[in-house]
């Protein structure tokens, strides 16, 4: 093989045919044809057809569709290997590490060592897999912008053998390219040149949906319209696919979601790769305190001293609610107490819920709800009557004076009567006692009478109390 005076490549082959069978590594002419033929090459040719043959004004001869790969006529020079365009999702770490794929390199093609190369992106850093044998200029080899160094052929590969580019999505959020430069100098005749080579980056990011705003929504009825926008930087507007499902069909189906078309229309059913939601919530039932946490002389008047008491919420058979759902009791706007829904609450169409501990007093708006992240569904009825937490034993009153109307006879202070259900005085001031405390009066060990107070008995700080007949 040879180059005549008019530049034109020659083979001494025993046909007027040739091929060129190229790898990174070598380069081989074959074919027949007449010995001594000349097969002659268009200097002005442009690279663009398969298979063509170009001669570079570098000399350097080239297949179309493959111009990394490429044999030099002349005065050696180095050649860099170009793996092509790159895709790495944006979160995720891109490595050349796949000789056939990925791989980067440079070829001495016999041009003298040691060599240089620089390297430059400049939306994220990258890093060498290792930097044995290396001089560095710029850079250190890791997590660099750009950085040039030198070293043989076999240690540069080496080094540019698994290296890794990390995006910075941090400060290009908007952004989902970048590239790759690859340069190396070589100098023939007091002349330096520089062979430069782009890798195309593409960033591939998800879509983003905007938030939608949970809606609250009581069964049967219908659900408002939610508006949302969805983006993605590497798809067309009019190419975007989502898909719409209910993650309970119970409580909405699927049939029931209806999509009104927005400033893009013709969307298609299609995987998401990006997601977002919003709650729609049953209403569940007023709450119900166990006769187990009502204390006290009733165990229904909600009157109890258990300061962390439980309710029963019902749920329903029907109602929509699933397992994993949460049910939360609330005293007015704040959360007590939450349970998770559980197959058996399911079975059983209730779900008993245990609050904080509660202070003494008086709670007049006890509620349940099922909440949604930190978002509360619909507002059940409240309880009734009012739950009241008395957990103070009251100190001891006074004692009980005979009511001037009971004590008949010459005296209403001798405590000699012929009442037979005396009616007494009870003082209450210094007792602590609340309205639903009860007072009970005693003959030696024997109850003789019983009340429950009242609040006029409280602001009169004094109660009556009529024994049973004596």
């Amino acid at each position: 093989v040879g180059v005549d005076a008019q530049g034109n490549l020659y083979a001494g082959l025993s046909s007027n045919t040739l091929s060129l069978i190229s790898s990174f590594d070598t380069t081989t002419i074959m074919g027949t044809g007449t010995a001594g033929s000349v097969i002659a090459v268009n200097t002005a040719a442009t690279v663009g057809n398969t298979g063509q043959m170009v001669f570079l004004s570098d000399g350097t001869i080239v297949i179309a569709d493959n111009t990394r790969n490429n044999i030099r006529v002349g005065t050696p020079i180095p050649s860099l290997k170009n793996p092509g365009k790159q895709i790495v999702v944006f979160d995720q770490l891109l490595t050349f590490d796949n000789a056939a794929l990925e791989g980067l390199g440079i070829q001495s093609n016999g041009y003298p060592e040691p060599l240089s190369i620089t390297l430059t992106v400049t939306k994220g850093v990258f890093s060498l897999s290792q930097t044995t044998g290396l001089t560095f200029t710029t850079g250190d080899g890791t997590n660099d912008i750009t950085m040039t160094f030198t070293g043989s052929m076999a240690n540069i590969n080496a080094a540019l053998t698994g290296l890794v580019y990390n995006f910075d999505e941090v400060t290009y959020s908007a952004i989902n390219s970048d590239t790759l430069t690859i340069s190396t100098p070589y100098t023939v005749g007091g002349v330096t040149s520089t062979i430069t080579q782009v890798v195309p980056i593409q960033i591939v990011k998800p879509p983003v949906i905007t938030p939608v705003a949970d809606k609250v929504v009581n069964l049967g009825t219908a659900i408002p319209a939610a508006t949302f926008t969805v983006t993605d930087a590497d798809t067309a507007a009019n190419a975007l696919t989502y898909t719409i499902t209910s993650s309970n069909t119970a409580l909405v189906p699927n049939s029931g979601l209806v999509r009104t078309p927005g400033t893009v229309t013709g969307a298609t059913v299609a995987p998401a790769s990006a997601a977002n939601s919003l709650a729609i919530t049953a209403v569940v039932g007023a709450p119900d305190l166990l006769a187990t946490s009502d204390t006290g002389t009733s165990s229904s008047d909600n009157l109890t001293s258990d300061t962390t008491p439980t309710f029963a919420v019902s749920i329903g058979s029907g109602s929509g609610i699933q397992v994993g759902d949460v049910v939360a009791i609330y005293n007015g706007t704040t959360k007590i107490g939450e349970a998770i829904v559980t197959a058996a609450d399911i079975t059983a169409g209730s779900i008993q819920v245990t609050t904080s501990a509660l202070a003494d007093g008086n709670y007049s708006n006890i509620t349940s709800s099922v909440i949604f992240g930190t978002t509360r569904g619909a507002i059940s009825a409240p309880l009734f009557p009012a739950l009241v937490i008395d957990a103070t034993a009251p100190s001891a009153n006074g004692l009980p004076d005979l009511n001037p109307a009971s004590d008949t006879g010459s005296s209403t202070t001798d405590n000699v009567t012929n009442d037979t259900t005396p009616t007494f005085n009870i003082p209450l001031t210094g007792t602590g006692a609340v309205a639903g405390d009860v007072i009970q009066l005693y003959n030696g060990s024997t109850l003789i009478g019983t009340y429950t107070l009242t609040a006029g008995d409280i602001t009169a700080n004094g109660a009556s109390l009529t024994t049973s007949t004596l």
